[in-house]
C-alpha cells in the first residue's frame, strides 16, 4: 500500500463531501451513518426508528440527495475508507472497522466504484477508466474527484445548493438538425431550418441559472458500455458527409471537464451502471452544431456522454436516473437528437406519421414520472414509431433526460416542420 498512500499524502487536502438532506430526521440518520460507519442498522430498522415505512426513507433520501438510502451509506463509508486508508491503516483493519463482512466484500466494492482494488499499485492509472487510453490524472486524485459532487470539484465559486431544489436545472431533450444545417445556405430553401437555430439560440436565456457545464447525450456516439468523454480540451468531430468545405473548418473551442467526467462516472457506478471515460475523442455534431447557437461564446464547458450499445430504453432511464443530481450541482443535461430520424422518410408522405408520433411523445414526456417511464419504455407501440424512429438513435437521448428528471414534469416546448416532417424539443423542470 505504500505507493498508492504516498500518493494519498501528496495531494492537496480536498473536502470530501456527501449531499445532506434538509430533513432534520434524516440528518440525523446520516449523522449516526458518518459517526459509525460500521452500524449494521438497516433501511427497516431505520425507517421504523423515524416511524414511516421504508418506501418512505427511500423516497426521502431520494429526493434529498440524489441517493438511494443504500447508495448513501455505501458512498459515506468508501469515504471514510480512503480517509484511513491515507493515515496508513490496512486494508484488513479498515474492511472490518467500516462493518464489511469481510475484507473481499470490502474489495469488490471499491474496485466496483473505483476500477481498482484498494491494495493495488497507483502505477496502473488506466485501471480506473476502463479504456485503452491513459488518462491524465493519478488514479487516487480520480478518486478523490469522483467522490465529490461537481460543485465541490470546482472552486469556492460553487458551493453546493442551499436546499434541494433551490438552484436545480431542467433537463432538455432539442433537435440538432441535419448536419451542419444552420451554418451553410439550404439547398432549395435557405430558411429551412431558421425556426429551430431561433429555438436553439434563445434556449439559454429560457435557463433559470447560468450552467457551469453541460453533460449532453448525442444520437451520434454509441459504445458498449456508458462512456463520457473526460479530455480537458475536446477537438470536433465532423462526423457528416458531403457538406460544403467551410463546413468542416467550423470552431466551437469549449472546454471539457475532467472534473465532471469522474463525477458522472460516480454516479452510473453507484447505480451499479458500468461507465468507461474517453480522452481522446471529440464533440461530434450532435454537440457542436446546436451548442454553437445555445452558447455561441464557448465558455461553458461541455462533455458529451455516449448512449449503449443495444439503445435499451430502460437502461437508459436508468443512467438518466442516476445522473439526476447533477442538476442540483450546475450542471445542464441535454439529450441532442431528432424526434423523427428515419433518413428515408423526410418526404410529404412521412408528414401524417411523423405528426401522430410527434404528438403521441408530447403526451408521453407530459405524464406522471412512473406513467412517463413506462410510456417511454414502449416507445415503439406508439403510433408510427418505427416509421419515425426505424433505428432509435436519435430518441434515445431522451430517455437520458427524461430519466434524470425525476418528478419534474415534462412538456413539448418548440414544434416544427423540415424537409417535410415534424419536429419537436422537450423540457423537464
Amino acid at each position: 500500500m505504500r505507493l498508492p498512500l504516498d500518493e494519498l499524502r501528496q495531494l492537496p487536502t480536498l473536502p470530501l463531501r456527501l449531499p445532506r438532506p434538509t430533513h432534520p430526521r434524516l440528518q440525523a440518520v446520516c449523522d449516526a451513518i458518518v459517526a459509525a460507519p460500521d452500524d449494521k442498522t438497516t433501511a427497516q430498522g431505520w425507517a421504523d426508528r423515524l416511524g414511516v415505512d421504508v418506501k418512505t426513507l427511500h423516497r426521502l433520501f431520494l429526493r434529498e440527495t440524489g441517493m438511494t438510502f443504500g447508495q448513501w451509506r455505501q458512498q459515506a463509508r468508501l469515504m471514510e475508507a480512503l480517509e484511513r486508508l491515507a493515515t496508513g491503516a490496512k486494508v484488513l483493519d479498515v474492511a472490518l472497522e467500516l462493518g464489511y463482512a469481510s475484507p473481499s466484500a470490502f474489495s469488490t466494492m471499491f474496485k466496483r466504484q473505483f476500477g481498482i482494488p484498494p491494495a493495488h499499485s497507483s502505477t496502473r492509472p488506466d485501471r480506473l477508466i476502463s479504456t485503452p487510453r491513459k488518462p491524465r490524472f493519478s488514479s487516487l486524485r480520480l478518486i478523490a474527484l469522483r467522490l465529490r459532487p461537481y460543485s465541490a470539484c470546482r472552486n469556492e465559486e460553487f458551493p453546493m445548493p442551499s436546499a434541494p431544489g433551490a438552484n436545480r436545472l431542467p433537463t432538455f431533450f432539442i433537435p440538432h438538425g441535419g448536419g451542419p444545417c444552420f451554418f451553410m445556405e439550404w439547398p432549395g430553401n435557405p430558411h429551412m431550418w431558421d425556426r429551430m437555430a431561433a429555438f436553439l439560440k434563445g434556449l439559454a436565456a429560457s435557463i433559470p441559472t447560468r450552467p457551469k457545464a453541460v453533460l449532453v447525450v448525442s444520437g451520434h456516439w454509441e459504445e458498449p458500455v456508458f462512456t463520457v468523454n473526460a479530455g480537458p480540451h475536446p477537438p470536433l468531430l465532423f462526423d457528416y458527409y458531403g457538406f460544403p468545405e467551410h463546413t468542416y473548418r467550423l470552431e466551437y473551442p469549449a472546454p471539457g471537464s475532467p472534473e465532471l467526467a469522474a463525477r458522472v462516472q460516480a454516479l452510473l457506478g453507484a447505480a451499479g451502471i458500468e461507465s468507461a471515460a474517453d480522452t481522446l475523442r471529440g464533440l461530434d455534431h450532435g454537440v457542436f452544431v446546436p451548442f454553437k447557437l445555445i452558447f455561441p461564446a464557448a465558455d461553458v464547458p461541455v462533455v458529451q456522454l455516449s448512449m449503449k450499445t443495444g439503445l435499451d430504453p430502460r437502461e437508459h432511464l436508468a443512467a438518466g436516473r442516476a445522473l439526476s443530481p447533477l442538476r442540483e450541482e450546475g450542471v445542464l443535461i441535454v439529450g441532442s437528437g431528432m424526434s423523427f430520424h428515419n433518413m428515408r422518410g423526410f418526404s410529404p408522405a412521412f408528414r401524417p406519421a411523423s405528426e401522430r408520433f410527434d404528438d403521441w411523445l408530447a403526451d408521453a414526456v407530459a405524464l406522471p414520472r412512473a406513467e412517463r417511464e413506462r410510456a417511454l419504455e414502449s416507445w415503439d407501440r406508439a403510433p408510427d414509431a418505427r416509421l419515425a424512429q426505424p433505428r432509435p438513435d436519435h430518441l434515445l437521448p431522451l430517455m437520458i433526460a427524461a430519466g434524470a428528471a425525476g418528478d419534474d414534469p415534462g412538456r413539448r416546448i418548440f414544434r416544427d416542420e423540415v424537409m417535410n416532417v415534424v419536429v419537436s424539443a422537450s423540457r423537464f423542470g
